[in-house]
């Protein structure tokens, strides 16, 4: 048995991940590094890559005869291949692209903490990053900062978006569905919010009057707050603090929906909650709305429909009607702009359109 990734509760209840060599013992460097990023509200998903990452690298490390601390370039670089060709486990293909640019960002970053707080040698996590040089707005030929980039990279594939067509979604929004899922379908078509972020909101979040001054909200309308907030499964927003407005079709379906948590006795502070049972009260999980999704929904609508597929659709339909590249950003949370800008590019509709208006 090698290391283990697994995770372990801080004393205000933050789960962060931890690193068990084959004893079963704390590795301690790597958990120094897990601790860190607990601390520094890291989300709970990418540490558990980051540890199985690391607990990969260790025990390849040890497989080779290699002490980990005086790691080489040519020793990662064999690393990432024999990760590259081993078949998983689960699967017996082998990793994506995706996971393997995943995994090497992990080692990478814990080989650069480690050398950063002199627990291994700092010759160690110098070949990992090369100097990027950027220019001033004014003089983009002036180099004024190097930006330290990884240097063993992944080239991923960018895959296309799938969402569901427009009648489809004209479906989803009209089908007879109990208050609560009918409440969420509006809200992630509404907003574009990630799963994660609607599952993690609190009732409180949610404004809906003209003026909310005497809620402590300058923000005048519907609107939903989204901020960096976890509930017990971890889910958050992946981003900063921002404001999401409601239409009307989301506000009359949020009414419906506390209606019938009234019926059911339903106080929790969560906004979408389960209904009965030992954890009524407590926030649903994304297994449970995923189910829901693909047991219910995708029936009702004849196509496989997920939640996040919400959020593809609906910025590309801003997008498709004129809306500020700069504003969907914003609604979306994107912190890099070039990850919103994939919605900028023609699919496979707008080119069959483009040559049917041409013939």
């Amino acid at each position: 048995m090698g290391h283990t990734s697994t995770w372990a509760l801080l004393s205000n209840g933050t789960r962060h991940t931890v690193i068990l060599d084959p004893t079963g013992q704390l590795h301690p460097e790597a958990n120094q590094f897990f601790l860190g990023m607990a601390l520094a509200g890291r989300a709970f998903n990418t540490t558990s890559v980051y540890g199985r990452a690391v607990a990969r690298l260790l025990d390849w490390c040890e497989r080779e005869g290699v002490d980990w601390r005086q790691v080489s370039l040519a020793n990662l670089g064999r690393f990432r291949r024999d990760f590259e060709l081993a078949p998983r486990a689960h699967t017996g293909r082998p990793p994506s692209p995706s996971l393997v640019s995943q995994t090497m960002a992990g080692v990478t970053s814990f080989l650069r903490f480690c050398a950063a707080e002199r627990l291994i040698g700092s010759w160690v996590a110098e070949p990992l990053v090369e100097p990027r040089m950027i220019g001033t707005a004014l003089d983009r030929t002036d180099p004024t900062a190097n930006i330290p980039a990884r240097r063993i990279r992944v080239h991923v594939p960018e895959t296309p978006l799938v969402f569901p067509p427009p009648e489809k979604m004209d479906l989803l929004l009209e089908i007879k569905q109990k208050p609560r899922q009918k409440f969420l379908c509006h809200l992630l078509w509404c907003t574009a919010m990630r799963i994660g972020e609607a599952l993690s909101a609190w009732r409180e979040d949610v404004h809906t009057l003209p003026n909310n001054t005497h809620l402590g909200c300058p923000v005048p309308g519907a609107h939903i707050h989204v901020g960096r907030r976890y509930d017990q499964q971890r889910n958050r927003a992946k981003t900063g603090p921002r404001v999401l407005p409601l239409d009307r079709p989301t506000i009359a379906a949020y009414d419906a929906y506390l209606d019938w948590r009234a019926e059911h006795g339903l106080d929790g502070k969560y906004l979408l909650v389960v209904s009965q049972g030992e954890t009524a009260n407590q926030p649903l999980t994304y297994a449970t709305v995923l189910e829901s999704f693909q047991k219910t929904i995708a029936k009702k609508i004849d196509y496989p429909l997920t939640p996040h597929m919400l959020r593809h659709a609906r910025a590309t339909w801003w997008v498709r009607h004129d809306v500020d590249i700069d504003v969907v950003r914003e609604l979306l949370g994107h912190a890099n702009i070039e990850t919103t800008r994939r919605y900028l590019h023609s699919g496979v509709e707008d080119l069959r359109a483009a040559v049917e208006d041409a013939a």
